[in-house]
This record gives structure tokens, C-alpha cells and sequence, in this order.
């Protein structure tokens, strides 16, 4: 997101595998996209599953204390916050993506990115599952 970390789609999932084996985490559906403040960046991990647990201080400094000692373009990025923030979780509800793809996504083009650069289909992603709420 900043161009420092290069992280690599495999180095996601051995990152995402070791911090859901800590703590116990059944997860399968996610996805990585950039969120902004001011126009700095941050990793929004979006995560499906059937609890909230996006406010757990443990896990999203496991999420960011493991990905650091996995990538040294991360660590540097997020040495004292200068060029990413801390990242956050959003917790969407199970089958979301699969659902967001069958409603959205022509025929032949049904797929969603596990790691974003932009947050344009994330936004679209999110007004969509505003339209869904009960």
C-alpha cells in the first residue's frame, strides 16, 4: 500500500494462519484492503465470522507485531506510525463475499481480491452489504 512492504499473497496466508492458530480463529473468508486517514493508509483486515471481534487488542496487535517480524518493508512502514497506521479489523458476516460476487460479478468475472491496493471495490463491498442489513 505504501510500496515499502511488498507483501506477498502467501506470506498473507502463513501470517493470517499463525495469528488465527494463536487464537484459536476458524477463519476462511477475508480480505486486505487500504483504509485512510488523512490520507495515510492503514491495513483493514476483513475478516468473516459469526463474532465481533474487532475491538480484541490481542489480535490486532498479533496482526501487527507478526506481520512486522514476517516483513521488514511492513516493520519500516509502520515504525511509529509514519507511513501506515495500525491496522484495524472489520468483522463481515459469513458467505458475504460469496454472496457479493453471485450479485455483482459478471459471469466469467467472479472474483473478488484477497489483498487490495485500492479501496475502490472494498467501498462498493461495503455500500452493497449496507443495502443488505436487516
Amino acid at each position: 500500500m505504501v510500496g515499502l512492504e511488498r507483501i506477498s499473497l502467501a506470506t498473507v496466508h502463513d501470517h493470517l494462519q499463525t495469528v488465527f492458530n494463536k487464537f484459536c480463529l476458524n477463519i476462511t473468508q477475508y480480505f486486505l484492503a487500504p483504509y485512510y486517514v488523512k490520507e495515510k493508509p492503514g491495513y483493514l483486515w476483513c475478516f468473516e465470522y459469526h463474532e465481533d471481534i474487532s475491538n480484541n487488542h490481542d489480535l490486532l496487535q498479533a496482526l501487527d507485531d507478526n506481520l512486522m517480524s514476517l516483513n521488514s518493508g511492513y516493520k519500516m512502514s509502520r515504525d511509529c506510525d509514519v507511513r501506515l497506521l495500525k491496522p484495524r479489523v472489520q468483522i463481515i458476516p459469513p458467505n458475504s463475499i460469496r454472496q457479493f460476487i453471485l450479485e455483482n460479478k459478471e459471469f466469467g468475472q467472479g472474483k473478488f481480491l484477497t489483498v487490495h491496493n485500492t479501496d475502490t471495490d472494498v467501498i462498493n463491498f461495503f455500500e452493497w452489504l449496507k443495502k443488505k442489513a436487516p
